[in-house]
């Protein structure tokens, strides 16, 4: 099965739309069909796949199941479907794992990376990893670096396609290719999100709230990205997510960034000043959201930031009743469902071709027990 990610958009995009309803010029250029269609194919994807390791409902595909070794052939990994079970017969023991992370200086990766660190330490393994930042040469030498060193395993969560040649390399060289993120032409397991979910999720979380707390009418703003599919996806869910969740409400800007949106909230809340919320995807975008509304002198009670991609940051905000930071949209802790992963395959499990990661609110009644609970919850998904 193709994998269906691809970059669409330039990183560098900046717009910032005076309404969410409207057809203008600039709305039009979002790519509608390819996110219906995903949309269709995440729902199908997330009705039949397997949510992790040890559920058998697709056939399992075990390298030598037909007496032959497929583990060095690229195009037999392109051909599973995503409930196929995966068994990897390790040709390696390095007792070593690669890493590559989208940015080495942001909280969030960095996180995801210790957090990794740890649980391969404590299986015996060590974890080398690095940070793209952009320096895609840098990564391809990493990887390639790794592998001629020896690694029994790659987990790549690059936002485009820059490192697929050398990981294609790598899976021919017997490594172990986990990917987070987007996908490549073949790879081994996919621990993946259904982006589009986890933006109309973040939506509902923010409508539900408002409606309970504050009326179904109030205006907000929407802070989004499409340098890449899966900005695109999350920032469409959010806001096909308040028009369907929240629809006497009113969206007085949809901003599209690259980077740090502080200057278009800035503009958006001094044009509109009775807007009450901010729903977005990413901490990236709601943290610096939340700092333009402390300095313009708004108040816990009466603004309220919404986000996804939970931080020990955001989590401190949403603890701290004092804070207009409401809650965060998570979906697990990805590097211990990366760790898990390669560790299930190298000592003989089985997981599915794609792990699929559900979204989970986190907000002040449950943010000292959210992680707890996450995977108490997600055993009976």
């Amino acid at each position: 099965m193709k994998k269906f990610l691809a970059v669409v958009l330039s990183a560098a995009m900046v717009l910032s739309l005076a309404a969410c309803g409207g057809s203008d010029d600039k709305k039009e250029t979002q790519p509608k069909a390819q996110t219906e269609a995903k949309q269709a194919e995440t729902k199908q994807t997330e009705e039949t796949t397997t949510k992790s390791a040890g559920e058998t409902e697709g056939q399992t595909q075990d390298p030598a199941a037909d007496g032959e070794d497929h583990t060095y052939e690229l195009e037999y990994w392109a051909n599973l479907t995503p409930e196929d079970i995966v068994k990897w017969n390790a040709p390696n023991d390095y007792k070593k794992i690669g890493m590559l992370v989208p940015d080495g200086t942001n909280e969030f990766y960095v996180g995801i990376a210790n957090t990794a660190e740890k649980i391969f330490a404590e299986a015996g393994y060590e974890l080398v990893w690095t940070g793209i930042s952009g320096n895609t040469e840098a990564a391809v030498n990493a990887v390639d670096t790794w592998v001629t060193q020896g690694v029994d395993a790659l987990v790549v969560m690059a936002t485009d396609n820059s490192c697929e040649q050398a990981c294609l390399r790598a899976m021919e060289a017997g490594v172990l290719v986990v990917l987070g993120s987007t996908t490549f032409e073949s790879y081994h397991v996919w621990c993946c999100q259904d982006y589009y979910d986890i933006g109309m999720q973040t939506a509902k979380m923010a409508a539900d709230w408002l409606t309970e707390n504050y009326g179904d009418d109030a205006a907000y703003l929407t802070i989004g990205a499409q340098a890449v599919e899966l900005q695109t996806l999350k920032t469409q869910g959010i806001q096909d997510g308040m028009e369907k969740y929240y629809p006497k409400g009113t969206c007085v800007g949809q901003i599209i960034t690259a980077g740090d949106p502080t200057n278009e909230v800035e503009t958006l809340l001094s044009q509109h000043p009775e807007t009450v919320a901010v729903v977005t995807w990413h901490t990236n975008f709601s943290l610096p959201a939340l700092q333009v509304a402390k300095s313009m002198g708004y108040k816990a009670g009466e603004f309220f930031v919404f986000g996804s991609q939970m931080t020990a940051q955001s989590q401190i905000e949403i603890a701290d009743p004092d804070s207009m930071y409401v809650s965060d949209t998570w979906m697990g802790d990805q590097g211990k469902q990366y760790a898990n992963v390669v560790l299930s395959l190298l000592s003989g499990g089985e997981i599915t071709h794609w792990d699929y990661a559900p979204a989970y609110v986190v907000n002040g009644d449950n943010v000292d027990t959210y992680y707890e609970d996450y995977y108490k919850w997600l055993e009976t998904q």
